[in-house]
């Protein structure tokens, strides 16, 4: 598991520019669709190269929440982002990124 993380998490880093926005069109490695087909490991590994790529180009933000993170198991922090997809109404036009960072600060904001 822990090499599939580290390959996920090199993708996301050299692939950085993909996460802006470009012309309307949010560019992304997983849509929210393709994103919860994926197994349990595989998305524990897409959250952890997005909380990676976060705390290497925003370490003041990362910094809010690297306790938490690091107190939470690979299947809380999956449990986390589902439970936060889930309570949305629509997935239309959401990127994945902002989708995780925003499901883990919520969380962690509460313990």
């Amino acid at each position: 598991m822990f090499k599939s993380v580290a390959v996920v998490a090199l993708a996301l880093v050299a692939t950085a520019p993909a996460f802006a926005q470009n012309g309307g069109r949010i560019l992304q490695l997983e849509s929210p669709k393709a994103y919860k087909a994926l197994s349990q490991d595989a998305r524990y590994a897409y959250i952890a190269g997005v909380l990676d790529f976060e705390a290497y180009s925003q370490p003041q933000i990362y910094a809010s929440i690297e306790g938490c993170v690091h107190a939470s198991s690979p299947d809380q922090l999956v449990g986390i982002v589902d439970k936060a997809m889930a309570a949305l109404p629509t997935l239309d036009g959401k990127a994945m990124p902002e989708l995780v960072h925003n499901a883990i600060v919520k969380d962690c904001g509460k313990r």
